[in-house]
């Protein structure tokens, strides 16, 4: 299942903003759409949870909250699409497909279907208590399974299963998590790829995911990201059941996997269960990050599509991922420049030239490497995309050399807390937001640190950024203009 790539765009299929969305996908707050835990406000996460990590490497993350009636559970993986083997894309989705499987039908509910089975064919010599006793546990399993909500999503960045479910069920949840780390990978590889085509033609392969994918290419080039995460039909079909368990074996291991739980849990209770089901799986051979190297600098890439509804003009700018200083410098920008009417660019385009009718900003896909800085704009009836985009190349460049207000910059700082305020968000948003931070950055609480990190941020930094990144050379522009135009 792709949501994180795809359901931010399914909302949005009235225009084209659609298409944007596809390469600024924010994954970690898209799945808070799932399920409906309230917020909760007045404690601190740090004192409500609780960190092991095994001696084979795997992490898990306890939050503590009695104000919700379900438990939340999340188990990732650093195996996302940029980690797709060379000529493969697709893997990791494929794998996560399989993987889902695997934990919806237990290696145990296999074990007890063929203990049944054998007592079926010994005829008038099979125990009748022992096959009442073999389908009533079997009746209870698949009851128990059916229960427990269960999601899985492939990023560019992380492969994640997600369930809800009650406290009595907490270690129903751990001996299903516990077939992702065992070595086995189910049947049915061939199938999968089908499925995986199948589901690409339903909700990739329309107007969106095809810009999506050549705005990817256009603006990352040989960079991680610039790589299809959903697959490319005919390396899709290249997948063989060698690759796929290759891909299981390299990156399903302990010591590249967390666990997060949220909810009315007591560790004491818990982590026994947890050493019970992970502890002697043994710990693997550390999967290598992608290597990259830096692109010569280049001249702007432009890309002009024809589209059936509205123009729209898409500004790409490459930078680093957090936590990089940059990074959190972009954020408090981006708050500046387009959050609320009286940001820079709603306040000079729409408001005051009226030349746009939407101004938006976007960054991603992931931040495990140099990620995108995108703004898009909607022009008005009458204005041309080329109008807007000289309007909004302008802002950018008065950033280069006249300093942000210093109450302008508190303003957008003080939006950056009330934003990043992971103590009001849901069950479900911590769950995520913990596992994306201890994932990729290796320490669950640098979510709570992000606010700190921007107070830093001066009009000095702000203006460096624009001089280093705001450049030609670093732009990428996709122009969408309707079709029978000119």
């Amino acid at each position: 299942m792709l949501s994180a790539q795809y359901a931010n765009v399914k909302k949005r299929m009235g225009n084209l903003v659609k298409a944007r969305f596809l390469i600024f996908v924010s994954y970690w707050f898209v799945t808070s759409q799932l399920v409906g835990n309230v917020p909760l406000s007045g404690q601190r996460i740090e004192d409500r949870t609780s960190f092991r990590k095994l001696d084979n490497g795997l992490a898990v993350v306890l939050i503590r909250r009695d104000d919700v009636p379900t438990i939340t559970a999340t188990c990732g993986f650093k195996a996302g699409g940029v980690d797709d083997p060379p000529g493969f894309s697709g893997t990791a989705h494929l794998v996560e497909h399989l993987m889902a499987r695997a934990m919806r039908d237990p290696f145990q509910m296999k074990t007890l279907y063929g203990e049944l089975s054998r007592e079926y064919f010994m005829g008038g010599e099979a125990d009748p208590k022992k096959i009442k006793d073999l389908e009533t546990k079997i009746a209870g399993f698949e009851r128990q399974i059916k229960e427990v909500e269960l999601i899985a999503a492939t990023t560019f960045d992380f492969v994640y299963y997600l369930g809800t479910f009650s406290s009595s069920q907490l270690e129903l949840f751990c001996r299903m998590g516990s077939e992702l780390l065992k070595g086995r990978l189910p049947e049915g590889v061939v199938r999968e790829r089908e499925t995986l085509l199948a589901e690409r033609k339903r909700v990739w392969d329309v107007s969106a995911g095809n810009f999506g994918e050549q705005i990817q290419a256009l603006t990352f080039g040989n960079r991680p990201y610039g790589r299809s995460v959903a697959g490319r039909p005919n390396e899709i079909l290249g997948i063989t059941p060698a690759v796929a368990l290759d891909f299981k074996k390299r990156h399903y291991i302990p010591n590249n996997c967390v666990f997060v739980f949220v909810g009315d849990l007591n560790p004491k209770a818990l982590f026994p269960l947890i050493e019970k089901y992970f502890g002697n799986i043994p710990r693997g051979e550390e999967p290598q990050p992608i290597k990259t190297s830096d692109s010569p600098a280049r001249l702007e890439r432009r890309l002009v599509l024809e589209v059936e509804t509205k123009p729209e003009i898409l500004i790409n700018f490459i930078k680093p991922a957090f936590p990089h200083k940059d990074d959190l410098v972009s954020r408090v920008l981006g708050i500046i420049l387009t959050k609320g009417d009286r940001s820079r660019l709603n306040l000079d385009l729409i408001i005051t030239r009226k030349i746009a009718d939407e101004v938006a900003l976007g960054w991603g896909p992931g931040e495990r490497y140099e990620n995108a800085y995108g703004f898009s704009a909607v022009p008005n009836a009458g204005h041309p995309p080329e109008e807007v985009e000289t309007a909004l190349l302008k802002q950018l460049e008065r950033l280069k050399t006249d300093p942000v207000d210093e109450d302008e910059l508190q303003n957008a700082k003080d939006e950056i807390a009330n934003d990043l305020d992971v103590e009001t968000q849901s069950a479900l948003q911590m769950a995520m937001t913990a596992l994306r931070y201890q994932l990729i950055h290796g320490d669950w609480r640098l979510g709570l640190r992000t606010r700190e990190f921007c107070k830093g941020v001066t009009p000095n930094d702000i203006r460096e950024f624009a001089r280093k990144y705001f450049t030609p050379e670093n732009r990428t522009t996709i122009i969408f203009m309707k079709k029978g135009h000119g």
